[in-house]
């Protein structure tokens, strides 16, 4: 009967000490994930206060064209009209005149200068805070890879769009590597 006794004590007392365990860790976790939460909202504050105080995010608007001409390719889903193939665009694509130079739209660092197939000679510019925007349908290249480049340098020139032919200039803006539509981003 003692032991037994002692038994149930200690069980007792082992009980307890697993509650109170449980309540310690049910706590440490409201506080780790109240944390958390603040940690979260200070972010997205920081992002917020980030894309307002300069950088690429604030320039949506204010970005020059990289080259002239009309806009002759739309982004999103379109039906080709010689095709009739439904095709989804990442980018637009412009028809300048053949051989007219084409200019980063804002600060960066050429992260691909090469030819890709589809896109002909193609430029990928890293704007830094996961922006990106990338000029293909080149007939010449005028950097390197790991070259700074600022608003206006020259890139290179305007080649043709392989598909038909024509004088043309493709070009894309990325948001963390999701393409996003560049008409909103450029200048009117």
């Amino acid at each position: 009967r003692k032991e037994l006794a002692k038994a149930k004590v200690q069980r007792q007392r082992l009980l307890a000490r697993m509650r109170r365990s449980r309540r310690l860790r049910q706590q440490v976790a409201g506080e780790m994930s109240r944390v958390q939460r603040a940690l979260l909202a200070r972010i997205s504050h920081l992002r917020r206060r980030l894309r307002h105080a300069g950088g690429f995010a604030s320039r949506r608007g204010k970005l020059p064209r990289p080259v002239g001409g009309a806009i002759v390719g739309s982004f999103g889903g379109v039906t080709d009209r010689q095709t009739g193939l439904s095709v989804l665009r990442s980018g637009i694509t412009f028809r300048p005149y053949r051989g007219v130079r084409v200019r980063a739209v804002y600060t960066g660092v050429v992260r691909i200068a090469q030819r890709l197939p589809g896109y002909g000679l193609l430029v990928l510019v890293d704007h830094g805070e996961s922006y990106y925007t990338l000029y293909g349908y080149l007939s010449t290249l005028k950097v390197k890879v790991g070259q700074r480049v600022r608003l206006g340098t020259v890139l290179g020139k305007s080649g043709e769009d392989p598909l038909n032919g024509r004088s043309a200039v493709y070009f894309e803006i990325r948001d963390q590597k999701q393409p996003v539509d560049p008409r909103p981003w450029l200048r009117r």
